[in-house]
């Protein structure tokens, strides 16, 4: 199931669900495991797509930490915008470190279902 819904009743309601919108690449997961028939997918698949969303958030943030150094090296900004950037610099570095921290929770407990 692909729909926008967090959960879905009726006769479905057993059935891998994907919400909408899913993170990029999280629909070939889900078709990838009900191919093979992994019994263990149905599991793992709400943390597939979080391990997902989590990893395409932590690209983000590392893009935009990237275009503010880039933006501090090349600008002649005053002290005060200078300051400003090394602040969000630090900021968003914090949040990147936070996501990796998500990133290496979710890999554990998606190992630990798969050796079950």
């Amino acid at each position: 199931m692909y729909s926008g819904y967090d959960t879905v009743e009726g006769p479905c309601k057993d059935a891998l669900h994907i919400s909408k919108p899913a993170a990029q690449g999280a629909l070939v997961k889900a078709m990838e495991g009900l191919i093979r028939g992994d019994a263990v997918q149905t599991q793992l698949s709400p943390l597939l797509v979080e391990q997902r969303l989590v990893e395409d958030e932590y690209s983000v943030v590392e893009n935009a930490i990237r275009g503010l150094r880039k933006q501090m090296m090349t600008s002649e900004e005053e002290v005060i915008d200078r300051v400003a950037l090394e602040a969000d610099v630090v900021a968003r570095t914090s949040d990147l470190m936070l996501l990796r921290q998500r990133m290496v929770e979710l890999e554990q407990t998606v190992a630990s279902l798969r050796a079950n």
